[in-house]
């Protein structure tokens, strides 16, 4: 099968693979949220806010290091993944370690430090799985790796459902935690079986490789903390100067833009062996993949901006009972930022393939000094919803410069890569989709909000494939334009 063709199929799986650990997911937001309450649902948030800067950290760059090395032509990938399972198990252990550790220091997280420590695990196992995934990932079979992902999200919704309906009100924080080390063991299990078919798993420990890894994974180190602080910084911000009713709504909110990025994830993760040839190439091909793969992104992320505008309380009806209206507004805010987040994610990876993880980290620790300079401003005054404003400018100023160093470093242009065609066909798409939004609000609002849950996501995928259905047959009329307009269009689009 060629290239093309196996990107393709593997994107395809992701995306299938995706959208059932997305219902699975959230499956068991929706359960936490209604079973914990608004207070408890956002301690848990709390705690897994924490965990998650913490897993960052000991991830220290490794994955997309691996990922770069896998690419290689020539590459023995298991040493590869020997030596960096080993890496992997020593510095997880010892930095998710200092998770507990910090958080009985933080007077806002000292009552919380036994649900830090099971999270932590939770974190460990899952860092280790992630050295399968991207064995999958390489070989293209990510198909497996969404396997393994639905069978683990799957334990830890049915554990949630237990939890909130069992557990007592003291110990629901707990085994909520616990249930996501659980979910995370069998995931690890499912991959390890699938992953003997391509490497022989082994682990090596050594002092000089270590030390050689730790040389070449620090510069990515460095980047991916940045990001995630940047990614996260409001958020953590909100605990300590908001309370966690607010931290709760934000999370909400934010659990569906999470969602929503793992797409260009995918996506930018099964071209990474195609982008690294080209660049190791320095060929003409490369140009090509990159323009092709910004129109790709815009293509799927222009109906999800409209789609997420419109219908943000139906889509976070789904998740909660409580405060939809809040939650809503930060959700419509928020996905202002995808256009950003989505270019954003492809040319961050180019540039790392291409070793600009300097200029990168430079530009990360910049945006970190603006977002946190704003955040301190706007959230005692505003809250949530100045942190989700602050998101926008942030990564809209982002991508701004990496466009910027993209083209100085690689000589990609992203400005020559924009098509115009898509914004006409999402604004087309969207004006059909605000007059159904207006008659939903006039005559089902209300009923939805009060329905099942199960009835919600039935009707909420309804409006998703309608929309779907809409905007590909708007991109098929475009195609089909009499040549003049098909020449106008291109003269706008160049300009």
């Amino acid at each position: 099968m060629s290239l093309s063709g196996q990107v393709a199929r593997n994107t395809l799986a992701q995306v299938v693979g995706r959208i059932v650990t997305t219902l699975l997911s959230l499956g068991t937001v929706s359960v936490l949220n209604s079973g914990l309450g608004p207070e408890r649902w956002g301690l848990l948030s709390s705690v897994t806010l924490f965990g998650t800067l913490f897993a960052v950290v000991a991830d220290m760059g490794l994955t997309t290091y691996y990922l770069r090395e896998g690419s290689k032509e020539g590459q023995d990938r298991q040493e590869l993944t020997s030596r960096v399972l080993g890496f992997r198990v020593v510095t997880a252990a010892l930095l998710l370690g200092v998770a507990p550790v910090v958080a009985s220091l933080i007077p806002d997280y000292r009552g919380l430090v036994v649900p830090v420590l099971i999270i932590s695990l939770g974190q460990f196992v899952l860092l280790l799985n992630q050295v399968f995934v991207s064995v999958f990932q390489l070989e293209l079979v990510m198909a497996k790796a969404s396997f393994g992902d639905a069978v683990g999200r799957l334990i830890i919704f049915a554990l949630s459902l237990a939890v909130v309906r069992s557990a007592e009100p003291e110990n629901q924080l707990v085994y909520a935690t616990g249930a996501v080390v659980v979910g995370g063991l069998v995931n690890l299990g499912v991959s390890y079986l699938f992953v003997r078919r391509y490497i022989a798993v082994t682990i090596s420990f050594s002092r000089k490789v270590f030390a050689e890894l730790f040389r070449s994974v620090l510069p990515l180190a460095l980047l991916a903390v940045l990001t995630v602080l940047h990614f996260k910084i409001d958020s953590l911000l909100l605990v300590f100067l908001r309370n966690p009713v607010e931290v709760g709504i934000y999370a909400n909110s934010y659990k569906i833009m999470e969602i929503l990025l793992m797409l260009p994830s995918m996506f930018v993760g099964s071209l990474f062996p195609a982008f690294s040839g080209a660049l190791q190439e320095k060929s003409d091909r490369l140009s090509h993949l990159f323009h092709t793969s910004v129109a790709t992104l815009l293509w799927v992320v222009l109906p999800l901006v409209t789609f997420t505008v419109l219908f943000a309380p139906y889509i976070i009806a789904i998740l909660t009972r409580d405060n939809i209206g809040e939650a809503a507004g930060a959700l419509r805010v928020l996905s202002l930022a995808l256009i950003a987040w989505f270019l954003s994610s492809l040319m961050s990876h180019v540039l790392i393939l291409a070793k600009q993880q300097r200029s990168l980290v430079q530009l990360k620790l910049g945006m970190l000094v603006l977002n946190l300079t704003l955040n301190m401003v706007v959230i005692p005054q505003y809250g949530f919803m100045g942190a989700a404003w602050v998101t926008v400018i942030t990564e809209t100023v982002s991508l701004l410069l990496l466009a910027i160093l993209l083209k100085r470093k690689v000589a990609l242009s992203l400005y020559s890569s924009l098509h115009l065609r898509y914004v006409f066909i999402a604004a087309l798409v969207g004006v059909v989709l605000y007059s159904l939004q207006l008659f939903l609000n006039q005559f089902v609002v209300e009923s939805f909000t009060t329905t099942s849950r199960l009835l919600q996501a039935a009707f909420l995928m309804s409006l998703a494939a309608l929309a779907g259905i809409m905007y590909v047959l708007v991109s098929s009329l475009f195609r089909s334009l009499p040549d003049p307009l098909q020449r106008w269009l291109a003269r706008v689009e160049s300009r």
